[in-house]
């Protein structure tokens, strides 16, 4: 018994109907000195799970286990002197469970006999009320979800302890604040809205920002719970730091725009292929006629300078359409000797027809100077990418400004590569790119090149321009340096290393190029490219014959399978593609040695075409010159 003493007047002692005590909803037992149980009511009968006879033979012990000896004799000292006890003990039930009870006793004289009068209560219920009001004490408090409680007029009234960690106040402080105080976006006005809106709603959830003791502000995402007890309303409000999830947010944004630029050069690629095809069939017509011309006609022919300009623009649309499928990842790049002075002088062209007249452009780019071992799509590239960002910076400092452009030849010796480390001494090209513009100071020229850094506005650049120039004139074994000074301009060095070759081909004839009299088939849908192919390689002593479609040249090797010594095929053809129609003649007879040419093609992949005995792939428009030395080639090789 765990006794809780309360002063009473001695002559009040207890005196009730025994019919009271049979309606009493609270369990009530009378017992002796001697511990004997001399009366139960029907509520203790109950509660203890004993009937009245049962109850009469036991004693105060077999219901309380934890009572001693000592214990009781301290029990009936204290009541017979304060005629009261007021204790707190554990009882046990007929089926052997305990269960804790609070009791007051009273002493009762009754012809000189004195016994106990004690009311229990059954304190299970209670205590549970209790356990699970602590527990829920304990969740709100160790939670790991900031949860703070508050009033209809903006008073914190309680938070837990993840809500302090957040923001960075004690509890104490904060239940002296209000959400305004807190919450950098709310007006008073907006409080009674979100309350009405969770009273109606019972739940509100939302996103807003919340302000750390230390100034810091946050997005928060905040559920509004309603909540009512004892007639006073509040507002349980959970909120969690999203500051991860915005910017987790950000980053998907920005890889779905990425993406969709992506997709954007992926249909810009197919509709540059496409119109590579086409327009490389009719470049093949151009070219190979003025190619023929110049065979047929002696060099000192007046007619014969005037096709060589046809032949070099033709080349050079070549290589534009090689270009644009390059940067549409249709085509590989590869290095190659190319004349700087011829792709700079294109980019400019390019670079002038894009950008205001109010910027004048000067150039000093003279021809000839020498070849440079380079993907040539790259080196347009950075040049494209220099002028722009002069034009920028002049029409960033005013619409009017001069952007020069000069390529001149230099030597780099030994004592040069202590400017230039990175650099071997020999000859070299250096492309100047100067401008007027706003310039840059010290700190900005130090962080040009690195990825990522930009000085223009956001949807104005990635800043990824000026490092890709970086990395491709690092690639190229040459070297970059900037000059600039602010409101007077920028100026760009570029070196690239001089090839050791010459570009110029002697004048080719029917006599020149290598020949023969083996008999080729040549398939193509473009009557033109037929028609030309035929004269060009009957001219060189082959035997030729023509299909316009690859079904009806199919069945002139199933007709006579070793008549033919070669077969040159365009790849993309109606009906039946070249690769499809290679296999199939592979079936009527796999020796017989296949060339494949196309403008463009999807499909390109040289190590599964060798699979299926392609032995060579010529991209449209076919130089003369080149599908002679492959058709030589392949037989030689074949025979």
């Amino acid at each position: 018994m765990q006794s809780q003493e309360e002063p009473v007047n001695p002559h009040n002692h207890i005196s009730l109907s025994r019919r009271s005590l049979e309606k009493a909803t609270i369990s009530y037992i009378n017992f002796t000195p001697d511990k004997r149980i001399v009366y139960a009511n029907p509520f203790a009968c109950k509660i203890f799970g004993y009937s009245p006879e049962d109850f009469l033979t036991k004693n105060i012990f077999d219901i309380s286990p934890n009572l001693s000896e000592k214990r009781w004799a301290e029990f009936w000292e204290t009541l017979r002197e304060q005629f009261y006890f007021h204790y707190f003990d554990t009882c046990k039930r007929k089926d052997g469970v305990l269960f804790p009870i609070e009791a007051r006793a009273y002493w009762i004289e009754d012809n000189e006999k004195p016994t106990a009068a004690a009311f229990m209560e059954d304190l299970t219920e209670k205590r549970k009320l209790e356990s699970d009001a602590l527990l829920k004490q304990f969740i709100f408090q160790k939670s790991a979800t900031a949860i703070l409680q508050g009033g209809k007029d903006g008073r914190i009234l309680d938070v837990n302890e993840e809500a302090c960690n957040c923001l960075g106040y004690t509890k104490e402080e904060l239940c002296n604040m209000t959400i305004f105080e807190l919450d950098a976006s709310f007006s008073e006005g907006e409080i009674g809205e979100i309350w009405d809106t969770t009273q109606a709603q019972q739940v509100f959830t939302f996103e807003s920002m919340h302000r750390r003791k230390d100034g810091t502000v946050f997005p928060v995402e905040i559920t509004a719970n309603s909540h009512q007890y004892n007639g006073l309303e509040f507002s349980i409000c959970f909120f969690k730091d999203i500051t991860e999830q915005k910017r987790e947010q950000q980053r998907k944004d920005k890889a779905n725009e990425q993406l969709q630029k992506t997709q954007k050069l992926e249909a810009l690629g197919i509709l540059a292929g496409g119109i590579a095809h086409d327009f490389n069939n009719i470049l093949s017509g151009v070219l190979g006629y003025a190619e023929l011309a110049t065979l047929r006609l002696h060099s000192r022919d007046e007619i014969h300078k005037y096709l060589q300009p046809i032949i070099a623009a033709g080349q050079r649309a070549k290589r534009l359409v090689n270009q644009i499928l390059a940067f549409s990842r249709q085509e590989k790049s590869k290095k190659a000797p190319i004349d700087l002075s011829r792709v700079i002088m294109e980019s400019v062209d390019l670079i002038r027809a894009s950008i205001p007249s109010t910027i004048e452009i000067k150039r000093d780019i003279k021809p000839n100077l020498g070849l440079v071992l380079a993907d040539e799509t790259m080196i347009h590239q950075v040049i494209m990418n220099l002028c722009t960002n002069a034009y920028h910076a002049i029409e960033k400092k005013g619409r009017a400004g001069t952007l020069e452009v000069l390529l001149e030849r230099i030597t780099i010796t030994n004592k040069d590569c202590l400017s230039f480390p990175e650099l071997i001494p020999g000859r070299f090209l250096k492309l100047i790119v100067a401008d007027t513009g706003h310039g840059m100071d010290k700190e900005t020229i130090t962080r040009i090149f690195d990825p990522y850094f930009t000085t223009k506005a956001s949807g104005e650049g990635t800043g990824l321009g000026l490092s890709v120039v970086h990395g491709i004139i690092k690639s190229h074994g040459g070297a970059i340096r900037v000059y600039s000074e602010l409101d007077v301009g920028t100026t760009f060095h570029v070196l690239f290393p001089m090839e050791e070759t010459t570009s110029e081909e002697p004048a080719q004839t029917f006599e020149s190029l290598p020949n023969g009299n083996e008999c080729l088939l040549l398939v193509d849908d473009e009557e033109l490219l037929l028609n030309l192919g035929k004269e060009f390689l009957e001219g060189l002593g082959y035997q030729v014959e023509t299909r316009a479609s690859s079904i009806d040249a199919l069945e002139a090797v199933r007709a006579r399978p070793e008549k033919f010594d070669l077969i040159v095929s365009d790849l993309t053809m109606p009906h039946m593609p070249g690769d499809i129609f290679a296999k199939e003649v592979k079936k009527l007879r796999p020796n017989l040695p296949v060339i494949l040419c196309t403008g463009y093609s999807d499909r390109i992949d040289q190590d599964m075409f060798r699979e299926i005995g392609i032995k060579d792939f010529l991209m449209k428009p076919v130089l003369l010159h080149e599908l002679a030395a492959s058709v030589r080639k392949i037989l030689d090789t074949s025979s």
